[in-house]
C-alpha cells in the first residue's frame, strides 16, 4: 500500500491555517449555537456586545493556544510525520484545547462547576466540534498536494521524455562546464571553488569551478537539482534513498558517501523528492 504523504504537516502555511481556522469555527459555533445555554433555550435570546465579548475569549484563549502548540510544543514532539504521529498530536490538541476552555469557562462563570465528570464531558464536548475545523484544515492541505502532484504528472506526459544539459561557467577566465542532466550528481564547495561531480562513461569525474555554491546552483535553476545543505547541491535524478530520521542523508548513484541535508533545507528537499518520484 502507497504510503500517505503528510510533509505538509510540519509547514508553515499548514500550522497558521490551523491557527486560524480553529479558533475562528469555534467562535462562530459558539455565537451562533449558544452551547452552554442550550438546557435553558430562550427564543428570546438576544445579541449583546458583552455576550459576544465573553464569546470571544474563548476564541482568543484557543487561538494563543494552537500557536503554542503548532509553532514551539509540534517542533519539538514531532520529528518524522506519519499518519500515527497525526492522530496522536490530534488527540493532544483536543485534549489541550479543551482543558483550557474548560479552565476559562469556570473562570468566567465564578468557578461553578469544578467537577471531573464536568471537565472530562467538556473535553468531548469542545472535541466535537474543533475536530471539523482540523479535519478541514487536514482534507485541503492533502488535495493540493495530490492535485498538484497530478497536475505534474499530467505535464510530464505531455512533454515526454528529453535530454537536457546542465552548463556553469566559473568566475575565472573560460572556466565552463556543460554536462547532461542525468550525469550530474552533486555540487560541493571548496573554499572559493564548487567541484561538479558528474558521471562520464559509467565513471564519477569531478571538475573545480572558481565561485561560490549560491551563484553555481543559480545559473543551474532546475527544479531536480536541489540545496540540500550549505556546502552540497544534490541531483534528485541520481538519488537512489534517503537515510535517517530526525537528520537524514541522501545516497547518490555510484558516489560512496552520503551527502547530507540540513534542517533548513530538510522540508524543501523531501517536498522535491516527493514530486520528482511521482512525476518519474
Amino acid at each position: 500500500m502507497k504510503k500517505v504523504n503528510l510533509d505538509f504537516f510540519l509547514s508553515k502555511p499548514y500550522r497558521l491555517a490551523v491557527c486560524i481556522a480553529t479558533p475562528l469555527f469555534l467562535y462562530i459555533f459558539l455565537v451562533a449555537f449558544l452551547p452552554f445555554g442550550i438546557h435553558n433555550y430562550n427564543p428570546r435570546f438576544t445579541y449583546t456586545a458583552h455576550f459576544l465579548v465573553e464569546m470571544a475569549k474563548f476564541g482568543t484563549s484557543t487561538f494563543f493556544l494552537c500557536v503554542l502548540m503548532e509553532f514551539w510544543v509540534k517542533r519539538h514532539c514531532i520529528k518524522r510525520v506519519s499518519t500515527a504521529a497525526v492522530v496522536y498530536w490530534y488527540l493532544a490538541l483536543l485534549l489541550v484545547l479543551g482543558l483550557s476552555n474548560f479552565v476559562l469557562y469556570n473562570l468566567i462563570g465564578g468557578w461553578h462547576d469544578w467537577k471531573f465528570i464536568s471537565g472530562l464531558r467538556f473535553v468531548l464536548q469542545i472535541s466535537s466540534v474543533l475536530i471539523f475545523p482540523l479535519a478541514g484544515v487536514l482534507g485541503y492541505f492533502r488535495f493540493r498536494n495530490l492535485k498538484s502532484d497530478y497536475e505534474q504528472m499530467l505535464t510530464n506526459r505531455e512533454e515526454g521524455p528529453k535530454e537536457e544539459f546542465i552548463s556553469v561557467k566559473g568566475s575565472g577566465n573560460n572556466e565552463s562546464v556543460a554536462v547532461r542532466l542525468v550525469d550530474l550528481l552533486c555540487l560541493k564547495a571548496h573554499d572559493n571553488y564548487v567541484e561538479l561531480s558528474f558521471l562520464e562513461q559509467n565513471e564519477v569525474k569531478k571538475k573545480l569551478v572558481r565561485g561560490t555554491l549560491t551563484n553555481i546552483f543559480r545559473q543551474i535553476s532546475h527544479p531536480e537539482v536541489v540545496r540540500c545543505h550549505r556546502s552540497y547541491v544534490v541531483n534528485l535524478h541520481n538519488v537512489h534513498s534517503v537515510v535517517g530520521h530526525s537528520s537524514i542523508e541522501l545516497r547518490l548513484v555510484c558516489v560512496s558517501h552520503p551527502i547530507p541535508v540540513s534542517r533548513s533545507y530538510r522540508e524543501v528537499v523531501l517536498q522535491a523528492i516527493r514530486r520528482f518520484k511521482i512525476v518519474h
